[in-house]
């Protein structure tokens, strides 16, 4: 005689805002106790991170365990019982439409799981009500990110680290000085891809180029973000590069722009070095004469879109003493009390 075997399908749901260790803890512990494990990821619209940014966090956390699977609802439904008399009716609607089975187990680490388990008839298991295990909370870690450094997973602090960009017309150490200050303050730096990218290409250096300059940096600057000490310091960005197409080309890729202006690409803080170095000709430089209107290019771009910036002047060692200074002012206060 065969045995009859019951499946055990397990859920949770969270905003994820963001996803935090306690959140890990939580889908783990509820995976180990069924055969397959959902997680509704719900986000709305006024919410201050962005849906889809936290649903791809969430998948790349758990990609590791086929037994996990993400989902996104976008469901735009009332968030507390009070808010609406059909509160129960509206999110047993969203649980019909978006699990792919009929689960029997419900996980959380709130007592509104009790409700749940009442109005739905799903069993609810509580897992780590106090927090003792991880003793923190999403809306902690909103207020205070760098206090609670420890509590966000890899995948979600590249979205809090602090970039730092360098940025000046030909010849003014940049790159000397991005080293200094990733070593300074114990972090990453990156290097400016698009000098890479034009010693390849020279002398035929074309105006798709461009593109190709902005995507390679996008990617190294992901990359460096992951690994990146709370600071991350970059020698260019994007709005130079939209610069500089705009004096080779006098035009510049419309997605490149479009990019330029959106939040996540906005630096917590430039430094922008003034043009008093000698020039020195390396053989891939050729506005040793326009340096002085590059820099006040530069600096009207970053005036235009409010950007915070320093401008850091005189020989290398005072460069390196101001841009430590501008750093430990404008930004290590906020990592510091946070």
């Amino acid at each position: 005689m065969f045995r009859i075997s019951i499946l055990m399908i397990g859920f949770t749901l969270g905003k994820f805002l963001p996803p935090h260790n306690g959140h890990i803890h939580l889908i783990r512990e509820g995976a180990r106790q069924v055969d397959r494990m959902y997680v509704l990821m719900c986000s709305i619209e006024r919410e201050p991170i962005p849906g889809y940014l936290r649903h791809h966090w969430m998948k790349k956390i758990f990609a590791d365990d086929p037994n996990i699977q993400v989902i996104h609802v976008t469901d735009e439904n009332p968030q507390e019982p009070i808010d609406h008399p059909d509160f129960w009716r509206i999110w047993a609607g969203t649980f019909e439409r978006n699990l792919p089975e009929k689960p029997n187990i419900f996980f959380s680490s709130e007592t509104y799981g009790f409700d749940l388990e009442r109005e739905l008839g799903i069993k609810h298991i509580l897992i780590d009500l106090q927090r003792n295990t991880i003793p923190v909370s999403a809306r902690y870690i909103r207020q205070e990110p760098f206090k609670h450094w420890e509590y966000i997973p890899a995948e979600v602090r590249p979205y809090y680290v602090k970039k730092i960009v360098l940025t000046g017309p030909e010849s003014v150490g940049k790159s000397v000085l991005t080293e200094q200050l990733a070593r300074h303050f114990q972090t990453e730096w990156l290097p400016e891809y698009g000098r890479t990218y034009y010693e390849e290409k020279m002398p035929h250096f074309e105006y798709m180029g461009i593109s190709h300059i902005a995507g390679g940096h996008l990617m190294l600057e992901e990359q460096a973000l992951s690994k990146a000490n709370k600071i991350l310091f970059l020698d260019t960005d994007l709005i130079l590069t939209q610069i500089w197409s705009e004096i080779y080309f006098n035009q510049c890729p419309d997605w490149i722009i479009e990019v330029n202006h959106q939040p996540r690409q906005r630096a917590a803080l430039y430094l922008l070095l003034k043009p008093d170095l000698p020039w020195i000709d390396d053989g891939t430089r050729s506005y040793g004469h326009i340096r002085e209107e590059q820099f006040q290019t530069i600096r009207r771009e970053l005036e235009k879109r409010r950007m915070k910036y320093v401008i850091i002047e005189g020989d290398f060692e005072n460069r390196l003493a101001q841009a430590i200074t501008a750093v430990e002012r404008q930004i290590l206060p906020e990592i510091r009390n946070s």
